[in-house]
């Protein structure tokens, strides 16, 4: 008899404990959904009023606070990201907003699968940085920070983009080597131990070249 109270005392324990725990995780989930939805306010607010200091000073705690992480509203059609795209699109022109836009996609998580929407707004912003090297610099804060999450054909996609960036330019070292480091994340995410090989790297090579425009020969 002592042995079947004892195990149900351990089970209501166990019972108990789990039940915390999930509830903690419910209220998690809910406190970093209530701070997305208060960070895509100031970047609607802020895309109203784009010089009022005090919403970006407001948008800047917010984003370097505690971080938000994936949720769902942040991919789906007009959610977050489609919220605050614009005002991204303005950090992007203006270096001295590019810590805001590192500090966004340190703040939000954009998991592998679910990246669609943000590899989009990025062809837009490479398309402008073959020319202009601030919006090249901002392309490279946002994609260092997504990468990493982005799955083996999302991160083939960006080298693919890359590549014609390389193309677009007639070969501009800048984005040579852009197209080095993500082709090597790109083949290492589609390699069982994680790294590029030699062969790998005399196929990025042959990329590049192949997109660089060769001058008519004299013959």
């Amino acid at each position: 008899m002592g042995c079947a109270v004892m195990l149900l005392i351990v089970i209501g324990v166990i019972i108990a404990v789990v039940a915390r725990s999930l509830a903690s995780a419910k209220e998690d989930r809910a406190n970093r959904a209530d701070r997305g939805q208060q960070i895509a306010t100031l970047f609607r607010r802020l895309e109203r009023q784009p010089d009022d200091d005090r919403i970006e000073r407001s948008l800047f705690e917010m984003l370097a606070g505690e971080p938000v992480g994936y949720d769902e509203q942040l991919v789906v059609p007009g959610g977050w990201f489609h919220t605050a795209r614009p005002v991204l699109s303005a950090f992007a022109r203006d270096p001295k907003h590019h810590s805001l836009l590192a500090w966004f996609f340190t703040c939000f998580a954009f998991p592998a699968g679910q990246q669609s929407d943000v590899l989009s707004w990025l062809q837009e912003i490479l398309a402008a940085g073959v020319t202009d090297p601030i919006m090249f610099s901002a392309y490279r804060t946002a994609v260092d920070r997504l990468i990493s999450n982005s799955a083996a054909s999302e991160a083939m996609w960006l080298y693919q983009r890359i590549l014609d960036g390389v193309s677009q330019s007639a070969g501009d070292p800048r984005l040579k080597a852009e197209a080095l480091r993500i082709g090597r994340i790109a083949h290492a995410k589609g390699r069982a131990d994680g790294r590029a090989t030699v062969y790998d790297e005399e196929a990025m090579a042959n990329d590049i070249a192949a997109r660089i425009p060769q001058p008519p020969s004299r013959f």
